[in-house]
């Protein structure tokens, strides 16, 4: 049985529902949709201690993607408008399938949990 991978993604967009939907089918895969306006967000995916955390890129989010980031949280950001995502240190992929953006979660999991596994 594979290890289930808790997802958190952050955010109330039709887009972001799409990939909740997409993501829930994947076997292994536990999804959490926040809305991250309401009061106590930050407090809750702490305490889920997702293994990825997914937000949709916005000016209006810049705040809260620095502190996921500070606490060392994994993070994928998707721009829907040019079809990319951006992972933790800037890297885009362009991104047409739901396999896709699996393959790109899974690589920052791997990269997440090496960069651990020496402290």
């Amino acid at each position: 049985m594979n290890p289930i991978r808790r997802v958190v993604i952050c955010g109330t967009s039709v887009f972001l529902m799409a990939i909740e939907a997409g993501l829930a089918k994947l076997p292994g895969m536990e999804v959490v949709r926040l809305n991250p306006h309401l009061p106590g967000a930050e407090a809750r995916i702490m305490a889920l201690s997702p293994d990825v955390v997914i937000v949709e890129r916005s000016d209006n989010h810049a705040g809260q993607t620095q502190m996921l980031l500070s606490h060392g949280l994994p993070l994928v950001e998707l721009d829907a408008s040019r079809n990319v995502i951006t992972v933790l240190s800037g890297r885009q992929v362009q991104v047409s399938k739901m396999e896709d953006l699996v393959r790109v979660i899974e690589r920052a999991l791997r990269t997440s949990f090496q960069d651990t596994d020496g402290d």
